[in-house]
């Protein structure tokens, strides 16, 4: 997404074996409506401390708090076409055709996330042609194991899978449609 990241407090306890971030903030630019794309109250991670030298980092457990996501699209008025969004997706659809190229490396280090929940998850939308929010109120979600280890689910699956169920909860039918078609979703 390439936005910078502010957290209020981090903390490694090595004895428990955990991470904890506490008010977790990624900004997004000015111009947006929203300063921040995404906040978490706190963030826990409950990893394998021997994994962190090793070519697969192990995270036992990922627990996020309150996040609270906050999506803005951008419409063309005339058309009511979606240009742009603040999370970057459209961007990636749109250089789908030309992937950026990484150089190559040296170690190839992976993780696997054994399973993560998302708890109180809330998600506000913002329209730019109306200048008008939609807040929608996720359910909890859980997921077990994935990462980018193979023959584990991809963790862009487990986006994907959040991006579509936001989607589907769109109150307004005709703009839900538009954005189906636009991220083309299936």
């Amino acid at each position: 997404m390439k936005k910078d990241i502010k957290i209020e407090k981090f903390d490694i306890l090595y004895s428990q074996k955990k991470i904890v971030l506490n008010g977790v903030n990624v900004l997004n630019n000015n111009n947006n409506f929203y300063k921040k794309v995404f906040f978490a109250e706190k963030i826990e991670i409950i990893f394998q401390p021997k994994s962190i030298i090793s070519n697969l980092i192990l995270i036992d457990s990922l627990v996020i708090n309150n996040p609270v996501m906050n999506i803005n699209f951008k419409i063309l008025n005339e058309k009511e076409e979606i240009i742009d969004d603040n999370i970057g997706v459209l961007k990636n659809l749109k250089n789908k055709n030309n992937p950026k190229i990484y150089p190559k490396k040296i170690t190839d280090i992976n993780f696997l996330i054994m399973k993560m929940n998302l708890e109180n998850f809330k998600i506000n939308i913002f329209r730019s042609d109306l200048k008008k929010e939609i807040n929608i109120n996720s359910s909890n979600f859980n997921f077990a194991p994935f990462g980018n280890e193979k023959g584990y689910q991809h963790y862009k699956d487990i986006f994907r899978f959040i991006l579509v169920d936001i989607i589907m909860q769109i109150p307004d039918m005709e703009f839900r449609n538009k954005v189906i078609e636009r991220y083309n979703i299936k």
